[in-house]
């Protein structure tokens, strides 16, 4: 599953991250069907506090969950905050959320001041697993293909 939780706002742009936790919870997900590969949810977002999602998730599935968590980009400005959607400063940052045993986080520098997170899944013949959120937008498709290029590098 990937996810991309969007500053943590649900549907009435309100901050509430109880909305993704009840998300990945209902979802429950498993990206091939088969036992090797469950439970990891790869997420690209802003402001999302891993540790209350993992807790949360946990809570709800009776689960341990592990979290990995790169930050990509903090800046001082907490508009979020003050109109009720964040909790302060705004950054943005990588997540990975799994039942399974991960490796030590890999981050590596992108272009465009992004950045990618590899890990593997220890116990299912070390399963390489990616987080990255590539720029955006009509005009940055040549930087995501060198993105992509440096990821598979």
């Amino acid at each position: 599953m990937t996810f991309n939780i969007q500053h943590g706002i649900d549907g009435t742009s309100k901050y509430n991250l109880q909305r993704a936790i009840d998300t990945i919870t209902r979802v429950q997900p498993d990206t091939s069907g088969c036992r090797r590969s469950r439970g990891i949810i790869r997420s690209s977002s802003a402001t999302i506090k891993p540790a209350r999602i993992a807790n949360g998730v946990q809570a709800a599935t009776g689960q341990r969950w592990e979290v990995s968590y790169e930050q990509e980009r903090f800046t001082p400005a907490v508009s979020c905050q003050t109109s009720g959607r964040g909790t302060g400063p705004e950054t943005e940052g990588l997540v990975l959320l799994t039942e399974r045993s991960v490796s030590s986080p890999s981050m590596m520098t992108l272009p465009d001041s992004r950045i990618g997170d590899m890990e593997s899944v220890n116990d299912a013949y070390r399963l390489p697993v990616g987080v990255t959120h590539l720029s955006s937008g009509t005009a940055k498709a040549a930087i995501r293909s060198q993105q992509i290029d440096r990821l598979l590098s």
